[in-house]
């Protein structure tokens, strides 16, 4: 009974699906001309999930937490300077080191104050802000764990990891960083 129900509802496809097909029964071979107006017009996907999933699928950010003052100080001044590498070359050190995630023809880790201003003060498209997640101050060093933030569409686009040396002007200064926005490639977030 089952196969008799399954047979009448497929029966209007089938004859459609025949009455498509020219004379003689038989598929026309694809030819080359065919084959070239056939595009694709998009070429992406989205996952899509529910929010319970994603709850579990994807981990919530880690809460903010206070800065001391001269650390949020350091953070303020790159934030304001996040586009202008002059600005930015007087917050890191002569051997400062910053990790390169997305420029190929650059090596992985840039060398020195003036390139890795540089670097910094070219990878963004938009003003950000950093939100820190984890500090810790040890003597004259120090470090800084935290996202890449926009605060007007309330996302987090990345991760930063800054290690600092304060100098004996008592001035904390980028020794190393790991800046690592999303998406990587050569976009400019």
């Amino acid at each position: 009974m089952k196969s008799l129900l399954i047979m009448i509802a497929t029966a209007p496809l089938l004859a459609g699906c025949a009455t498509a097909l020219p004379t003689g029964g038989t598929v026309p071979p694809i030819t080359a001309a065919a084959d070239e107006q056939v595009v694709p017009l998009v070429d992406h996907h989205a996952h899509i999930v529910s929010a319970q999933a994603a709850r579990g699928s994807y981990p919530l950010p880690l809460d903010e937490v206070i800065l001391p003052r001269p650390l949020a100080d350091l953070l303020a001044a790159r934030q304001r300077a996040w586009n202008d590498p002059s600005a930015l070359a007087p917050l890191y050190l002569e051997q400062a080191v910053v990790l390169n995630t997305g420029n190929e023809d650059l090596p992985s880790w840039i060398g020195g104050r003036a390139a890795a201003a540089e670097y910094v003060g070219t990878l963004f498209g938009r003003p950000h802000r950093i939100k820190p997640v984890e500090y810790c101050i040890d003597g004259d060093r120090a470090f800084i764990a935290g996202y890449f933030y926009r605060p007007e569409i309330d996302r987090h686009f990345g991760h930063v990891l800054l290690s600092l040396a304060r100098g004996r002007d008592g001035r904390w200064d980028c020794r190393r960083g790991a800046d690592v926005p999303r998406p990587a490639g050569r976009c400019r977030v």
